[in-house]
């Protein structure tokens, strides 16, 4: 007894100790030895070797974004852009005396503001009061304008040189000395003195509208196009301008009473608020019927791919028959519960997907055939889902 007790013994420890050399092969091995040694039927992505049955395809698709629409269209409003001219006061002045003798010299100035190249045709006009003597002397930022004798009454106009004109501009009045004759004045006395000009109004020569894109619009958009109809008197427009966030889009005269059509490139938008500027230099134009129609590409549908052994098929040359024996199941997981619509082509064939689990599963015998298969996802809104698998049993 004693001595079949210590055989079985023996017997014991010589099992653990092989058992522990097995395991310490195993962990000693190549990482891909030793999952081909654990788990003989797993793909292999290296050698592209198809396991036998089980997952043969595991995909965490994440985030698929929808978009329904191969173009967008913007309808803005009608609006009008102008410019208008009108003789002006510029400024003004009650009275202005100068006076120059052996003992006084008294000048005096007037100031205003222009903006320039909106002030056109500028005069001075002014009424000459009691006993006028003497060279009148009228300088415009320091440049003579005018030098020369005056009768009372009203004076004739005095042109200025649009060249001498600035922002800010000084007139100043003086008159000449009378010379050794001491005991008289050379005098002046203006009343009413007003400088006068052609000013353009320019408060409605600019408009501006907006549209935005959203991220999506703008990631997908290959080019867009702009029309409009400009009502307007061709002869009397200058400088027709349209602008796209500040880059000009368009330069010239428009083509007046008929719709015109221009295509514009993606880099002239960017991702949100997207401004049109409209702005004429000189007349009157109603834009009408502005349209602003975006173009977007066919979006890219994530497309995956599996492959079928020969021999789960049964030889017929008509068709793809799988071996009674075999199915393949398509899985889904989804993150949540909301409902899910999307559509999804298995080697061409379509599958409609509408489910409000987070686990949903396909026979797909009749779609699928030996060698590679394609999977492909159109999401009939924006979809996530948290894996896709294939499974062979």
């Amino acid at each position: 007894m004693n001595r079949k007790a210590q055989a079985a013994s023996s017997s014991a420890i010589l099992v653990i100790v092989i058992t522990v050399l097995i395991i310490l092969y195993i962990l000693f091995l190549p990482p891909e030895d030793r999952d081909q040694l654990l788990r003989p039927n797993v793909t292999d992505p290296d050698n592209g070797v198809t396991p036998a049955t089980g997952v043969i395809l595991r995909e965490q698709v994440g985030r698929i974004e929808y978009i329904g629409f191969d173009e967008r269209i913007y309808d803005l409003s009608s609006f009008t852009v102008s410019t208008d001219t009108h003789a002006r006061v510029i400024a003004s002045k009650t009275s202005i005396y100068v006076k120059n003798s052996m003992f006084d010299d008294i000048s005096d100035r007037m100031d205003f503001e222009i903006s320039p190249g909106l002030t056109h045709n500028m005069l001075i006009s002014f009424n000459v009061e009691r006993n006028p003597r003497g060279i009148l002397h009228i300088t415009l930022n320091d440049q003579t304008i005018y030098r020369g004798e005056l009768r009372e009454g009203n004076s004739p106009p005095i042109h200025i040189d649009a060249g001498l004109l600035e922002s800010r501009n000084t007139l100043r009045f003086a008159v000449n000395s009378p010379g050794l004759a001491f005991w008289r004045y050379n005098q002046y006395d203006l009343r009413n003195i007003r400088v006068l000009g052609d000013v353009k109004d320019i408060s409605l020569s600019e408009n501006i509208q907006e549209i935005v894109l959203t991220d999506k619009e703008y990631e997908n958009m290959e080019t867009a196009r702009i029309r409009y109809t400009p009502l307007c008197e061709q002869r009397d427009i200058r400088d027709f301008e349209v602008r796209l966030n500040n880059r000009r889009i368009f330069s010239g005269i428009p083509d007046c009473n008929v719709l015109n059509t221009q295509t514009i490139s993606k880099e002239d938008f960017r991702e949100g608020r997207n401004t049109f500027e409209f702005r004429v230099g000189e007349g009157h134009v109603l834009v009408d019927s502005l349209r602003v129609t975006t173009n977007l590409k066919d979006p890219e549908h994530p497309v995956y791919y599996f492959f079928l052994k020969d021999e789960f098929f049964e030889d017929d040359d008509d068709e793809y028959k799988l071996k009674p024996n075999r199915d393949v199941i398509l899985e889904f997981s989804f993150p949540n519960t909301d409902q899910k619509r999307f559509e999804v082509f298995i080697n061409g064939y379509l599958l409609g997907i509408n489910t409000a689990r987070t686990q949903d599963s396909r026979n797909i015998n009749h779609f699928v055939r030996p060698g590679t298969n394609s999977i492909e996802i159109r999401p009939q809104h924006d979809l996530t889902i948290t894996e896709m698998r294939v499974r062979v049993r």
